[in-house]
């Protein structure tokens, strides 16, 4: 998992694609664990780097995610397949 998430900071870095901070998923991803978070709607899904870190929070949270550029969402559904998370998360 870590090797992925590095891989799509690269290629976030590399092509101008807006990721979120690392201070506000970890806030994020602390508030999911501790409120145990069943599902999330996501705007902008970018190339799904927030969607696989707040899937990745705990082992139930169910994720729509939804991005209207064809070529960010063609790179989330790669990521989400590869992450293994293709199961909670649907990448609209």
């Amino acid at each position: 998992m870590k090797e992925l998430i590095l891989e799509m900071e690269r290629y976030a870095g590399a092509n101008n694609v807006p990721i979120i901070e690392f201070e506000s998923i970890k806030f994020i991803m602390k508030y999911i664990k501790l409120n145990k978070v069943k599902s999330i709607l996501e705007l902008g899904t970018a190339i799904g780097y927030s969607a696989i870190l707040m899937a990745n929070a705990n082992d139930f949270c169910e994720i729509t995610t939804i991005e209207k550029d064809d070529k960010r969402y063609r790179e989330a559904v790669k990521n989400v397949n590869k992450s293994g998370f293709d199961k909670r998360i649907e990448v609209v």
